[in-house]
C-alpha cells in the first residue's frame, strides 16, 4: 500500500485535489448570505470611496442602481487601478488582492457575481494544497504523510472556510506557503537564488494583508540567529538585507502602508504596545487552531496530555512485550520488578532523545517556532480591537496540518513495524479527523449565519439571539428574505455606533430594490414615510440594524402605525456579535 502511494502519489494528489475542489464548490454554493467584509471586497475594488459613508448618503432616497454601481465595474471604469489604490488608502489593507478582483470584474462590466472572487480563491486553494504536499516532502516527510497533511487541511474546516471567505487571506496563504517552501530549501542548502525569490515573494506578501510582516519577521529573525550561531555571518547579513529590501520596495510601491501601520487600531497596538485586556496564552492560541480545524471549541489541556499519554503507553507496552519475549527480563518476581523498572527508566531516556531527534532538523525547528511565535502575536494583536478571530491565523494554519500529521505519526504510530499496518492506521486516523472536522463545521454552522465560526460566536450570544423568533442561521434559506428587496421600497435604520457599516451586508440585496431610504436614527422623516405610505403596488420594508432589544422597535411601530406592520424575522450581521437586522413589512394605509 505504501509502495503504491510512493509510486503514484501525483495521481493520488490530483484525485485528492479534485475531491477537495468538489467539496468547497458545493459548500460555497450552499452559502446563503455573505459576510459584510466580502461586500467590502467588491466595493473597494470597483468604486471610489465608501458610498455608504458619504455625507449625502443618509436621509436621501437612492435607487437600486446606486448600490449596484457600488459593487460593479462600469464600462468606462474598467482596469482603473488608480481607483483601487485610492480606495485602499482609505481602508487598512494593501491593494494587490483588490487589483486581481478588479481585473476579473472589469472583464464583466455591469455584472455582479460572488463567483468572481471565489475564482481567485479556488486557484490559490489548489495551489496551497500542492504546496503543503511539497513542504512536507522538503521537510523530509514520507510522501504518504505529506499527502495526508495536504488532504487534511484541504478537507478541514480551516481549509474550507478560508477558500469560501471572499477576502485576501487565501491569496496571502498561498504566497506565504511559497516563501516557506523556498525557506526550507534554503535552510537545508543555502543558495542565492532562494534569497532573491524569497525577497520577491515577500514583496508580494507585504502588498497583501499586513500579517505577512509578522510571519516573515519571525522567519527572518530565527534564521539569522541560526546562521550567526553557525558563524555564517555573511549569509545572515545577506538574507537580512534582502528582506529589508523587499520591505522597502513594498513601501515605495504603496506608501500608504506607513499610515496604515502607524494609525490603524492594529498598528497602534504593535507600535505603542498597549493592550486593553489579558494577553491570550500559548495554549489558548492552540485551542483556536484546533477549533479552526474542527469547528468546535475543544480545550488543548485535555487533548495534548491525552495524545502524549496514549503514545507513551503504546510504545512502552509494545517494547516491553518484545523484551519479555526475548528473555531480556528476569523470570523471578523481584528480578522482574527491577527489570521492568530499569526498562521503563531507559525507555524514558530513549523517548526524550528520540522525541528531540524526531522534532526534525534545523528547517523543522525554524519553521515550527516561527509559526508558533507568529500565531501568538497575531491573536494578541487582533484581540486589541476585540476581534480575535480565526481568519487572521489563516496564513499559518496549513503548516499546523503538517505539524499535526508529523507529530501524531511520531507519538502514535512509530511503534508499528509493518509498513502496511502503519499506512492503514494513518489512513484511518485521517478519515476520522476529516469526518470530525466536517461534523464540527456543520455543527458550528447551525448556530451562525456565517458559514464559519470566525467571529467568535459562542453559546452566550446564541442564548441572546434565541429569544427572537425566525432568527436566521446559516442552514436557513435566505431566498424569502432576498425576494423582499426585489422591486420594493426599503427603509434602513442603522442604530449601531459603527453607523452604516452593517448596511454593507445588505448591499447585494439593495441593488435589486426600487428605492432605499437610509438613515442613522428614527426621526420625523422616518415617521412621516411610515405614516403616509399608501402605495399598493410597491411593497415597503422596514429594516432596523440595532444592538438593543426588539421590543423597543415594536413599541415605536405600534405607536406610529398600529396594526400596519408585521415582523418578518431577524438576521445576525456577522460582524459584531450583538448587531443584527430586524425585518418588518409595512402595510399601506
Amino acid at each position: 500500500m505504501t509502495k503504491a502511494i510512493q509510486e503514484h502519489y501525483w495521481m493520488i494528489l490530483a484525485t485528492s485535489i479534485l475531491l477537495c475542489t468538489f467539496v468547497v464548490i458545493g459548500t460555497f454554493r450552499a452559502r446563503t448570505q455573505p459576510h459584510m467584509d466580502e461586500v467590502f471586497s467588491y466595493n473597494l475594488s470597483n468604486q471610489y470611496g465608501f458610498p455608504l459613508l458619504h455625507q449625502d448618503y443618509f436621509h436621501h432616497w437612492h435607487d437600486g442602481k446606486y448600490y449596484r454601481d457600488a459593487l460593479t465595474v462600469q464600462p468606462e471604469e474598467r482596469f482603473d487601478y488608480g481607483r483601487v489604490c485610492y480606495n485602499q488608502s482609505l481602508d487598512v489593507h494593501p491593494p494587490l488582492y483588490y487589483f486581481l478582483l478588479h481585473t476579473i470584474c472589469s472583464l464583466f462590466p455591469n455584472q455582479f457575481s460572488w463567483w468572481f472572487a471565489f475564482s481567485i480563491n479556488i486557484v490559490f486553494y489548489i495551489g496551497s494544497i500542492i504546496l503543503i504536499f511539497m513542504i512536507g516532502n522538503a521537510l523530509g516527510m514520507a510522501k504518504s504523510r505529506s499527502l495526508l497533511a495536504a488532504v487534511f487541511w484541504g478537507l478541514s474546516s480551516a481549509g474550507i472556510n478560508e477558500v469560501c471567505f471572499l477576502r485576501m487571506y487565501m491569496m496571502l496563504t498561498f504566497i506565504m506557503l511559497c516563501v516557506t517552501y523556498l525557506y526550507i530549501r534554503m535552510v537545508r542548502s543555502f543558495n542565492t537564488k532562494y534569497v532573491v525569490i524569497i525577497s520577491l515573494l515577500c514583496t508580494l506578501g507585504f502588498l497583501t494583508p499586513y500579517y505577512a510582516y509578522i510571519y516573515i519577521f519571525f522567519l527572518t529573525l530565527f534564521y539569522i540567529i541560526y546562521l550567526f550561531y553557525r558563524r555564517e555571518y555573511k549569509r545572515g547579513v545577506l538574507y537580512g538585507l534582502a528582506i529589508l529590501l523587499s520591505v522597502g520596495v513594498a513601501v515605495a510601491l504603496y506608501p500608504a502602508v506607513l499610515k496604515h501601520v502607524l494609525s490603524s487600531v492594529y498598528g497602534k497596538y504593535i507600535v505603542h504596545g498597549s493592550h486593553p485586556g489579558e494577553l491570550i496564552s500559548f495554549f489558548d492560541m492552540l485551542r483556536l487552531v484546533l477549533q479552526s480545524y474542527t469547528g468546535v471549541n475543544v480545550s488543548l489541556l485535555y487533548i495534548l496530555p491525552g495524545i502524549l499519554i496514549v503514545g507513551y503507553l503504546l510504545h512502552l507496552v509494545v517494547l516491553l512485550r518484545r523484551a519479555w519475549k526475548q528473555d531480556c527480563i528476569s523470570n523471578s518476581y523481584v528480578g522482574r520488578l527491577k527489570g521492568i523498572g530499569r526498562f521503563i527508566l531507559e525507555f524514558d531516556k530513549c523517548c526524550l532523545r528520540t522525541l528531540y531527534q524526531k522534532l526534525g532538523d534545523s528547517s523543522w525547528k525554524l519553521v515550527l517556532i516561527s509559526v508558533l511565535a507568529c500565531s501568538v502575536i497575531i491573536v494578541n494583536v487582533t484581540q486589541y480591537v476585540g476581534v480575535t478571530t480565526i481568519r487572521y491565523l489563516y496564513v499559518v494554519l496549513p503548516l499546523f496540518s503538517v505539524f499535526m500529521v508529523h507529530y501524531v505519526d511520531i507519538l502514535l504510530f512509530s511503534f508499528l513495524t509493518k509498513l502496511e499496518k502503519k499506512a492503514l492506521a494513518q489512513v484511518i486516523i485521517l478519515c476520522a479527523l476529516c469526518a470530525f472536522s466536517v461534523l464540527g463545521s456543520y455543527v458550528s454552522s447551525r448556530y451562525s449565519n456565517f458559514l464559519r465560526n470566525t467571529d467568535g460566536m459562542d453559546m452566550d450570544y446564541l442564548n441572546y439571539f434565541s429569544k427572537y423568533p425566525n432568527f436566521l442561521r446559516n442552514t436557513d434559506s435566505m431566498s424569502d428574505y432576498r425576494k423582499y428587496f426585489e422591486n420594493s421600497n426599503i427603509i434602513t435604520v442603522d442604530l449601531t455606533p459603527s453607523t452604516s457599516i452593517y448596511t454593507y451586508a445588505l448591499m447585494p440585496w439593495l441593488m435589486n430594490s426600487m428605492k432605499v431610504f437610509p438613515t442613522d436614527k428614527i426621526d420625523a422623516s422616518v415617521t412621516a414615510i411610515l405614516s403616509d405610505y399608501d402605495d399598493r403596488d410597491v411593497p415597503l420594508y422596514f429594516v432596523v440594524i440595532a444592538y438593543y432589544d426588539k421590543s423597543k422597535i415594536d413599541q415605536y411601530l405600534s405607536t406610529v402605525i398600529p396594526g400596519r406592520y408585521s415582523y418578518m424575522g431577524a438576521y445576525h450581521c456577522s460582524v459584531d456579535n450583538f448587531a443584527y437586522h430586524l425585518f418588518y413589512k409595512i402595510k399601506e394605509k
